[in-house]
C-alpha cells in the first residue's frame, strides 16, 4: 500500500506557499501571526518580510514564530558568541559607525555593499571565532538573537535603519 511521507508533504506545501501571489499569501498567513508585530511595517517592508518568511515556512502556522524571531528584539545576553567579546565590540562599533554615516534606510544593493565593506575591513586575525563569518554572525546575533538566519541585507531592510542601530547598540552594551 501507499505510505504517507510527511517530509514530502512539507516540501510540497512549502513549494505551494512560495508559488502563491504575495498578497494571497499574506491574507492566508496573517491569522497565524501576532498582528501587533506587523502594525509598524509599511507595505514595502511587510512585502519584504513575507517574501523572507516564505523561504523558511513549511506551513502557514510557521509564519508567526518566524516573524517574531525577526521582528522582536532579542532579549538579554546571548548564550554563545561567534567571537570574543572584544572582537564583537569591534564589529558592532564599526557597523554602528557605518550605519550612522549612511544616516538613512538603504536599498538592498547598498546594504549588501555596506556589509561587504564591513566584512572586509575588520581583521580579527586567525583562529577560532576570528573568521570573516564571525562578523556577519555577530551582526545577526545583535539583530535577531541567533548567529544564523536570513541574509543580513534582507533583515536590515525589514527592520529599518533606526531599529537596526538600536539593536546593534543594545548588544554592544550587553557584551
Amino acid at each position: 500500500g501507499a505510505m504517507f511521507d510527511v517530509s514530502e508533504w512539507q516540501w510540497m506545501n512549502k513549494e505551494y506557499l512560495k508559488a502563491l501571489p504575495l498578497l494571497e499569501l499574506q491574507t492566508l498567513a496573517r491569522p497565524f501571526m501576532n498582528e501587533s508585530l506587523l502594525q509598524n511595517l509599511n507595505a514595502e517592508h511587510c512585502n519584504k518580510l513575507f517574501a523572507l518568511l516564505t523561504e523558511g515556512a513549511h506551513l502557514l502556522t510557521d509564519f508567526g514564530p518566524l516573524a517574531a524571531k525577526i521582528l522582536l528584539a532579542p532579549a538579554g545576553r546571548p548564550e554563545s558568541f561567534p567571537a570574543s567579546a572584544e572582537h564583537m565590540a569591534l564589529i558592532l562599533s564599526k557597523a554602528i559607525e557605518l550605519l550612522e554615516i549612511s544616516g538613512q534606510d538603504l536599498d538592498h544593493d547598498a546594504l549588501g555593499a555596506l556589509l561587504q565593506i564591513l566584512n572586509t575591513s575588520i581583521d580579527l586575525g586567525k583562529g577560532p571565532g576570528k573568521s570573516k563569518g564571525a562578523v556577519l554572525q555577530t551582526l545577526r546575533l545583535a539583530l535577531m538573537g541567533e548567529s544564523h538566519g536570513p541574509a543580513l541585507a534582507d533583515l536590515i531592510a525589514i527592520l529599518g535603519h533606526q531599529e537596526t542601530l538600536s539593536r546593534l547598540k543594545t548588544l554592544k552594551q550587553i557584551i
